[in-house]
């Protein structure tokens, strides 16, 4: 679900002396955490403190922008981080975990790098793709995301677009919504429904080129539940266990579907 995260700008006193208390992952940052900004000024190894504006590799706590720089980052190791946002460079994971503890977000001509069968991004927030053309990014690894899952095309109708081995996996554990911009140049590769505390919600057309599997317990619904509703497209298999809930108005299915 979304972290509620609070800066405080210029605060009096300059900090909390201890007082503050927080619940349910609640952040308040006192005073204001600078975002990191990525300057590949000496390699494109995201390890490496001279690559970074502060002179260190961001930790579990620092917001992180990248933007479009001779050098892209590339992970060497698994690392955590607060939020990314991915403003024109690209990314890539090297074949490592990278944790955001809220958002991951991309923007202008910003893109994803996921090829290896090892690349994992686990958002613990919301994912927002409205960055550049994904096409032959998005080929394997696991995306994780237990907040919301947007995609919106001001740059490009592909800021989304996952093929072969890439799997997206819902694991929230409160109500979660898909919202494409655009369901046809952007799509799923893989799609899994493990969320199985809360209700995933279609706010769109929604296209699977691959398969869609769900866990017991798991629940996926369109916006719309008549026969004219919102199309759920996939065009491999769905695997939907006898003790979860597919309701879409309508839903078209290339390969088998089990129950």
């Amino acid at each position: 679900a979304p972290v509620l995260t609070i800066d405080m700008v210029n605060p009096t006193p300059g900090t909390d002396g201890g007082h503050s208390l927080t619940v349910g992952g609640a952040v308040i940052n006192w005073p204001a955490t600078a975002p990191f900004t990525w300057t590949g000024n000496v390699s494109t190894n995201w390890s490496s403190a001279g690559n970074w504006s502060a002179g260190r590799a961001p930790n579990a706590t620092d917001s992180v922008i990248i933007p479009n720089i001779g050098n892209h980052p590339t992970l060497t190791a698994d690392a955590a981080v607060g939020a990314v946002t991915v403003t024109g460079g690209t990314l890539s994971l090297g074949g490592h975990t990278l944790t955001t503890s809220t958002g991951f977000y991309t923007t202008g001509t910003g893109i994803l790098n996921m090829i290896n069968p090892t690349d994992s991004l686990q958002v613990s927030g919301a994912a927002v793709f409205d960055g550049g053309d994904e096409t032959g990014h998005l080929t394997d690894g696991r995306l994780l995301v237990a907040g919301n899952l947007t995609q919106r095309h001001t740059t490009s109708l592909s800021s989304f677009l996952a093929t072969g081995n890439h799997h997206v996996v819902l694991n929230g554990t409160g109500a979660q919504v898909l919202d494409f911009a655009d369901s046809i140049s952007a799509f799923f590769a893989n799609l899994d429904d493990n969320n199985v505390s809360a209700v995933v919600q279609l706010s769109t057309a929604i296209n699977v080129q691959g398969d869609f599997s769900m866990l017991p317990g798991s629940h996926l619904t369109g916006i719309d539940n008549s026969r004219t509703g919102t199309e759920f497209i996939v065009f491999g298999n769905i695997s939907s266990p006898s003790t979860s809930t597919l309701t879409m108005g309508q839903l078209l299915v290339g390969g088998t579907l089990s129950i």
